[in-house]
């Protein structure tokens, strides 16, 4: 019973509009902030940093969304630059997405307390949609189903910003300004090559010291998309 009110359920909400994810989304973002915002290369203690995040969902699902990401950076020993990597892909049923992505950040100080970081980030991001990773078509000859597959590169630029003291950060960022819809994945058919809108990433956190064994650690992320 409980799976034909889900069935209802889905055939219900399948006739709105649906919008493609356009960068994918993780919990534990306050270690993560590189994957959001160029300019928190090198924003960590240590030199070098690396880290792997895997992301399963709905996992006895068939093709539900697995996420996985890598980055690294590494910040140069007296000077007030840091590069870092970010390896993304997502998955989704026949959706698979790929990026790959270059960062670069350049601090200013502006107190003994405070600085100011600027980044840029490169890369490509590759889109993909295969027909034959569907286990279950409603109709195999439907001209539509057929044509749906693309696979295709396209180009990422991206900035932000972000100041910072020992304790606490706040940056805000646009991971990609570059955008580009040719199979009109973002609904943008008809649009130009910048039209398609762009997503801007607010990211804030804190360190309260409890004792010398607790700590506390309020994050927030804001995620804006315009429309």
């Amino acid at each position: 019973m409980l799976r034909f009110y889900f069935t209802i359920l889905i055939a219900a909400i399948s006739g709105l509009a649906g919008y493609a994810q356009q960068m994918p989304q993780i919990s534990n973002f306050m270690h993560n902030q590189l994957v959001y915002n160029p300019a928190s290369a090198g924003m960590h203690p240590t030199q070098l940093n690396a880290n792997l995040v895997t992301r399963f969902q709905w996992s006895s699902v068939t093709g539900a969304p697995i996420t996985n990401m890598f980055w690294a950076d590494y910040r140069f020993e007296g000077k007030n630059m840091a590069i870092g990597i970010n390896i993304n892909r997502d998955q989704l049923g026949a959706n698979k997405m790929t990026d790959l992505l270059a960062n670069y950040s350049y601090y200013i100080p502006l107190s003994h307390k405070w600085k100011l970081s600027m980044g840029l980030r490169a890369g490509t991001s590759s889109r993909q949609f295969d027909i034959n990773n569907l286990e279950r078509i409603w109709d195999d000859n439907d001209p539509i189903v057929a044509q749906a597959g693309f696979n295709y590169f396209e180009p990422v630029i991206g900035t932000g910003f972000q100041l910072s003291s020992r304790n606490t950060y706040i940056g805000i960022s646009a991971p990609n300004l570059l955008n580009q819809d040719k199979y009109n994945i973002y609904n943008n058919k008809n649009k130009g090559f910048l039209s398609k809108s762009r997503d801007y990433m607010l990211l804030g956190g804190h360190v309260i010291k409890l004792n010398d064994s607790y700590s506390l650690q309020p994050n927030l992320r804001v995620l804006y998309y315009p429309g």
